[in-house]
C-alpha cells in the first residue's frame, strides 16, 4: 500500500488523532491496529519533512530515510517495539537501553534501539 497525505495541518490533525486513539487504546490495554501504525508513522515523518516510504506490513525499527541521527522519545520507540512506554522507561532506567540527553529531553537513537533488540534475541539464544 501506498500512502499518499496531504498537506500542511492536515497532516498534523491526523497524527494528533492517531495518537490520542493509540493512547486510549493503550489504555484499554489494546493496540493500534497494524496498517492505522504505519499510516501514523508515515504521517509524523512527512510532518516532521523526514524521507521514506512507508508500506503495510513494515515493522522494522529502523527507517530508511535519508535523515540521521534519528532520535525517537520514548513513546515513539515503544511504539516501534510495540510496547508500553513505561517498559521503555524501566530498560532506560537500568541501563539496558541507551539515551541521548538534549536539553532536558531523553531520546533514544534508533542505532541504539535496534542494537537493544539484537542484545534480547542474542542473551535468549544463548540461554537455550
Amino acid at each position: 500500500m501506498i500512502l499518499v497525505l496531504p498537506d500542511g495541518s492536515t497532516t498534523a490533525h491526523l497524527v494528533k488523532a492517531l495518537e490520542l486513539y493509540r493512547r486510549r487504546l493503550r489504555g484499554d490495554g489494546m493496540q493500534l491496529p497494524e496498517d492505522l501504525q504505519t499510516l501514523l508513522d508515515a504521517a509524523s515523518r512527512d510532518r516532521r519533512g523526514q524521507a521514506g516510504t512507508a508500506t503495510a506490513g513494515s515493522s522494522s525499527v529502523a527507517d530508511d530515510g535519508d535523515m540521521a541521527p534519528q532520535l525517537l522519545t520514548y513513546d515513539e520507540a515503544a511504539d516501534r517495539c510495540r510496547i508500553s512506554e513505561r517498559q521503555i522507561k524501566r530498560y532506560v532506567a537500568d541501563g539496558s537501553l541507551p539515551t541521548v540527553k538534549l536539553g532536558a529531553a531523553r531520546r533514544v537513537h534508533v542505532q541504539d534501539l535496534a542494537d537493544f533488540i539484537d542484545s534480547l534475541r542474542d542473551s535468549r539464544r544463548k540461554a537455550s
